[in-house]
């Protein structure tokens, strides 16, 4: 059985440059990126780590950029989800796996 996680799971794993274009999509709806990892990648009830983004700076594509790869760098077991909250509704208007441990 394959598991499935988030948004797009169906669908083989993004691209680069699908990557960025939800980047893009999600500074331009003004919402806020989270960028998270779990190693636990069995579980569906799991537990996710928050990553860092630095607080006070102007969010940027290529500062989200960096920040995600960072994290994919330091976790290279781990899933990382990328998700675009939205303060008004306070839920996440987008949210989908980004990257995924090589078998």
């Amino acid at each position: 059985m394959v598991e499935r996680f988030e948004t797009y799971s169906f669908l083989p794993p993004p691209s680069s440059k699908q990557i960025d274009e939800h980047i893009d999509y999600i500074i331009e709806q003004k919402l806020t990126p989270i960028i998270e990892y779990s190693e636990d990648i069995i579980s569906v009830y799991t537990f996710w780590h928050m990553w860092h983004l630095p607080k006070g700076m102007e969010l940027s594509k290529i500062l989200v950029q960096k920040m995600l790869n960072q994290c994919v760098h330091n976790n290279p077991m781990a899933l990382v989800r990328l998700s675009g909250y939205d303060p008004k509704s306070r839920c996440n208007q987008i949210s989908f796996i980004a990257k995924a441990p090589q078998e």
